[in-house]
Order: C-alpha cells, then sequence, then structure tokens
C-alpha cells in the first residue's frame, strides 16, 4: 500500500467518469451530493479508488433500468462519510 493524503470526492468523480459507460449502457443515473470542504484521508488512492469503482459496478448490475444510484459525502465532527 502506498498511502497519501487523498481528496474523497476527486477519487468518487473519477470512479464515476470510469463507469459511466457501464452505467449509461444499463440506463442508470447517478445522483450526488459531494461536501466541498472534506478533510484529507490517509490512504492509498489507487486501492480506495479499485474498491469505489467496483461498489459502483455492482451497484448498477443489481439497479434496474432507469434506477438511479445515489451517493454523498459529509463530515461530521471527526468523521468522514
Amino acid at each position: 500500500l502506498k498511502e497519501s493524503e487523498v481528496n474523497l470526492n476527486i477519487l468518487l468523480e473519477e470512479s464515476f467518469l470510469i463507469t459511466l459507460k457501464f452505467a449509461i449502457f444499463h440506463q442508470v443515473i447517478f445522483k450526488t451530493q459531494l461536501q466541498n470542504d472534506l478533510p484529507h484521508l490517509k490512504a492509498d488512492p489507487l486501492h480506495l479508488q479499485h474498491i469505489f469503482v467496483s461498489l459502483l459496478c455492482s451497484a448498477i448490475e443489481l439497479s434496474p433500468k432507469g434506477g438511479t444510484i445515489k451517493l454523498s459525502t459529509a463530515f461530521n465532527k471527526d468523521r468522514v462519510s
């Protein structure tokens, strides 16, 4: 693992772009609400992005045609979610 300071929103946006054609093919829509002022996380960005892409692909495959996948980020006190 190669840990570095990671912007969670940027990783999620890149993951959306990677899976966008797959989502369009399955007629699934992404809706996002990403909080702008998230603190950076210490993580391996490639590993984390791989996890996000895998989760998004699974969500796309399991969503009905015309379905919506909603994703949001938030920071509350000392917790990023």
